[in-house]
Protein backbone atom coordinates (compact mmCIF):
# COMPACT_ATOMS: atom_id res chain seq x y z
CA UNK A 1 0.00 0.00 0.00
CA UNK A 2 1.08 3.57 -0.63
CA UNK A 3 0.83 5.82 2.38
CA UNK A 4 -0.96 9.15 1.89
CA UNK A 5 2.08 11.09 3.14
CA UNK A 6 4.39 9.40 0.62
CA UNK A 7 1.81 9.77 -2.16
CA UNK A 8 1.66 13.55 -1.70
CA UNK A 9 5.42 13.80 -2.34
CA UNK A 10 5.28 12.09 -5.75
CA UNK A 11 5.61 14.36 -8.77
CA UNK A 12 2.26 15.26 -10.31
CA UNK A 13 3.02 13.53 -13.62
CA UNK A 14 3.82 10.26 -11.87
CA UNK A 15 0.66 10.51 -9.78
CA UNK A 16 -1.46 11.06 -12.90
CA UNK A 17 0.18 8.09 -14.59
CA UNK A 18 -0.51 5.93 -11.53
CA UNK A 19 -4.16 6.98 -11.43
CA UNK A 20 -4.74 6.44 -15.15
CA UNK A 21 -3.12 3.01 -14.97
CA UNK A 22 -5.11 1.84 -11.95
CA UNK A 23 -8.40 3.14 -13.34
CA UNK A 24 -8.06 1.02 -16.47
CA UNK A 25 -9.28 -2.26 -14.98
CA UNK A 26 -11.35 -2.75 -11.83
CA UNK A 27 -10.18 -6.36 -11.51
CA UNK A 28 -6.88 -5.00 -10.18
CA UNK A 29 -8.69 -4.29 -6.90
CA UNK A 30 -8.32 -7.97 -6.02
CA UNK A 31 -4.56 -7.55 -6.33
CA UNK A 32 -4.55 -4.51 -4.02
CA UNK A 33 -2.87 -2.31 -6.65
CA UNK A 34 -4.81 0.82 -5.72
CA UNK A 35 -3.32 3.52 -3.51
CA UNK A 36 -4.73 3.64 0.01
CA UNK A 37 -8.18 5.18 0.04
CA UNK A 38 -9.20 3.82 -3.38
CA UNK A 39 -11.92 1.28 -4.06
CA UNK A 40 -13.12 -0.01 -7.42
CA UNK A 41 -16.58 -1.25 -8.41
CA UNK A 42 -17.71 -2.77 -11.71
CA UNK A 43 -21.30 -2.38 -12.88
CA UNK A 44 -23.41 -2.44 -16.03
CA UNK A 45 -25.53 0.17 -17.76
CA UNK A 46 -28.82 0.58 -15.88
CA UNK A 47 -27.54 -1.26 -12.80
CA UNK A 48 -27.35 0.50 -9.42
CA UNK A 49 -24.38 0.16 -7.06
CA UNK A 50 -23.96 1.49 -3.53
CA UNK A 51 -20.89 3.01 -1.90
CA UNK A 52 -20.88 2.82 1.91
CA UNK A 53 -18.81 4.80 4.39
CA UNK A 54 -18.76 5.00 8.18
CA UNK A 55 -20.38 8.23 9.36
CA UNK A 56 -21.60 9.99 12.48
CA UNK A 57 -23.77 13.03 11.72
CA UNK A 58 -24.16 13.85 15.43
CA UNK A 59 -20.60 15.25 15.27
CA UNK A 60 -21.53 17.66 12.48
CA UNK A 61 -19.50 15.69 9.95
CA UNK A 62 -21.01 14.32 6.75
CA UNK A 63 -19.77 12.85 3.48
CA UNK A 64 -19.82 15.10 0.41
CA UNK A 65 -19.42 14.06 -3.23
CA UNK A 66 -16.99 16.70 -4.49
CA UNK A 67 -17.10 16.06 -8.22
CA UNK A 68 -20.75 15.24 -8.99
CA UNK A 69 -20.86 17.80 -11.81
CA UNK A 70 -18.20 16.02 -13.89
CA UNK A 71 -19.44 12.43 -13.69
CA UNK A 72 -20.16 10.94 -17.12
CA UNK A 73 -20.53 7.15 -16.74
CA UNK A 74 -22.79 7.17 -13.65
CA UNK A 75 -25.61 9.21 -12.14
CA UNK A 76 -25.95 9.80 -8.41
CA UNK A 77 -29.43 8.48 -7.61
CA UNK A 78 -29.73 8.37 -3.82
CA UNK A 79 -28.11 9.22 -0.49
CA UNK A 80 -29.22 7.59 2.74
CA UNK A 81 -27.93 7.29 6.30
CA UNK A 82 -28.45 4.11 8.30
CA UNK A 83 -27.83 4.39 12.05
CA UNK A 84 -25.75 1.68 13.66
CA UNK A 85 -27.20 -0.87 16.05
CA UNK A 86 -28.01 -0.50 18.80
CA UNK A 87 -29.26 3.02 18.12
CA UNK A 88 -27.66 5.08 20.86
CA UNK A 89 -27.45 8.86 21.09
CA UNK A 90 -24.19 9.98 19.54
CA UNK A 91 -23.35 6.64 17.95
CA UNK A 92 -22.38 6.36 14.32
CA UNK A 93 -23.76 4.48 11.37
CA UNK A 94 -23.29 4.19 7.63
CA UNK A 95 -23.64 6.73 4.82
CA UNK A 96 -24.93 5.05 1.64
CA UNK A 97 -24.55 6.67 -1.80
CA UNK A 98 -26.20 4.93 -4.77
CA UNK A 99 -25.08 5.36 -8.38
CA UNK A 100 -26.66 4.08 -11.58
CA UNK A 101 -24.56 3.12 -14.59
CA UNK A 102 -25.46 5.52 -17.41
CA UNK A 103 -23.01 4.75 -20.19
CA UNK A 104 -19.87 2.66 -20.71
CA UNK A 105 -16.85 4.29 -19.16
CA UNK A 106 -14.99 5.00 -15.94
CA UNK A 107 -15.70 7.64 -13.30
CA UNK A 108 -13.68 8.36 -10.19
CA UNK A 109 -15.83 9.59 -7.31
CA UNK A 110 -14.15 11.98 -4.86
CA UNK A 111 -15.71 12.02 -1.38
CA UNK A 112 -14.71 14.16 1.60
CA UNK A 113 -15.89 13.92 5.20
CA UNK A 114 -16.16 17.35 6.79
CA UNK A 115 -18.33 19.81 8.68
CA UNK A 116 -20.06 22.25 6.33
CA UNK A 117 -18.61 25.22 8.22
CA UNK A 118 -15.09 23.76 7.99
CA UNK A 119 -15.08 22.72 4.32
CA UNK A 120 -11.34 23.28 3.87
CA UNK A 121 -10.48 20.85 6.69
CA UNK A 122 -11.33 17.29 5.61
CA UNK A 123 -11.34 14.69 8.39
CA UNK A 124 -11.26 11.90 5.78
CA UNK A 125 -11.40 11.32 2.05
CA UNK A 126 -12.38 8.38 -0.10
CA UNK A 127 -12.00 7.76 -3.81
CA UNK A 128 -14.09 5.17 -5.62
CA UNK A 129 -13.59 4.15 -9.23
CA UNK A 130 -16.75 2.92 -10.94
CA UNK A 131 -16.34 1.13 -14.27
CA UNK A 132 -19.54 0.78 -16.29
CA UNK A 133 -19.33 -2.05 -18.83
Amino acid sequence: MVEIQKLSKLPVALLLLLLSTTAADCKRTELKNYPEGFECIETKQGQTVTVSMDANPTTGYSWHLLNAQVLRAVDSVNYNYEPGLPQLTGSGGTALWSFKGRTKGIDTLHFAYYRSWEAADHAATKRVIIEVK
